[in-house]
């Protein structure tokens, strides 16, 4: 029996087992869920099955499956679980007892399972927030005890969420100083793309979250997981987790490969030398033209060494503010 496959969280490519379907005799569409409208959408068009992909982003699968379960023209539609991590798996058989999870080299059994499995009695909606309860948020975002975290445009009262910190943690939405952890709030591609380059030079061993408006949220915006990562990466920086923040936001966590890092501790070595070997040679070129440092008199017969610009010399105190 051939039946509408919808394909969510998964690249939007046929291959691997959206392609085992289609040879099977199925109708696969794969398309993303970029936003609020696009959930409303498919409780329009009513597939047969939903399949979401678990094997990249397997905590967004399980929020979009959430999702689709609080929305009442998609409760009914049976959902399809592929791949993902035995944590994730878990969580799912304990709040959508009645979805069926499968992994990609099984995928046409699958199907079969979750058509024949039609929820007749659904479960009704659950938290999107159900997922995270045994994680707590600092844990997530890598925050550790006596460490500073930074808030950039983070939703008022978030410092809430954060609680219960670890010892000695300092949460701070201005202030000077490198963080161990930035918490960026990004809410469209401008701000992401105007931005970037100065919050990515501040990055050194440190963390840097980029968070953004998930694709259910009614924040949602035209930033992307993708957007998010190709900004980064351009930067110099990678990425090395992804996580839900809460209902509303996924992040990004970036920081600087240890080559990138040793790379530029050497430059920035050199640009000091300089500016030592500077505040040395400056006040000896005064000199050398007769021009006095803090209160001298210039001299009138130095004629050695480097030669002013043309124009007129300076006369009294130098200008350079080295000299004092």
């Amino acid at each position: 029996m051939s039946a509408t496959v919808r394909v969510i969280n998964r690249a939007s490519d046929r291959a691997g087992w959206p392609e085992r379907l289609l040879r099977a005799g199925h109708r696969v569409e794969v398309a993303p869920i970029r936003a609020p409208a696009d959930l409303k959408a498919l409780g329009r068009k009513r597939p047969d099955l939903i399949a979401i992909d678990l094997e990249r982003a397997p905590a967004h699968g399980r929020d979009l499956g959430l999702a689709l379960r609080n929305q009442a023209s998609t409760r009914q539609i049976p959902l399809l679980f592929v791949d993902g991590t035995d944590k994730v798996r878990a969580q799912l058989a304990e709040l959508l007892p009645d979805a069926v999870q499968t992994v990609g080299r099984r995928i046409r059994r699958g199907v079969r399972q979750a058509l024949a499995a039609r929820p007749a009695a659904p479960v009704g909606a659950v938290s999107v927030m159900a997922g995270y309860s045994g994680t707590p948020l600092p844990k997530r975002l890598g925050i550790k005890p006596g460490g500073v975290v930074q808030l950039v445009r983070a939703p008022s009262g978030f410092e809430a969420l954060l609680d219960p910190l670890p010892e000695g943690v300092r949460v701070r939405r201005r202030g000077h100083g490198a963080p161990d952890v930035t918490v960026w709030f990004v809410r469209s591609a401008r701000e992401l793309d105007g931005e970037i380059s100065d919050r990515a030079a501040r990055v050194d061993a440190d963390r840097l979250w980029i968070a953004w408006p998930k694709k259910t949220s009614a924040l949602a915006a035209d930033v992307t997981e993708r957007g998010v990562r190709a900004a980064g990466l351009d930067q110099g920086l990678v990425d090395f987790k992804i996580c839900a923040i809460d209902a509303d936001w996924s992040g990004l966590c970036f920081t600087r490969r240890r080559t990138t890092r040793a790379r530029l501790g050497d430059r920035r070595q050199e640009v000091a030398g300089g500016l030592r070997r500077s505040v040395l040679f400056i006040p000896l070129l005064c000199a050398s033209r007769g021009v006095a440092g803090s209160g001298g008199s210039r001299s009138e017969s130095a004629t050695s060494g480097p030669r002013w610009p043309a124009g007129p010399r300076p006369r009294g105190r130098c200008a350079f503010p080295t000299c004092g």
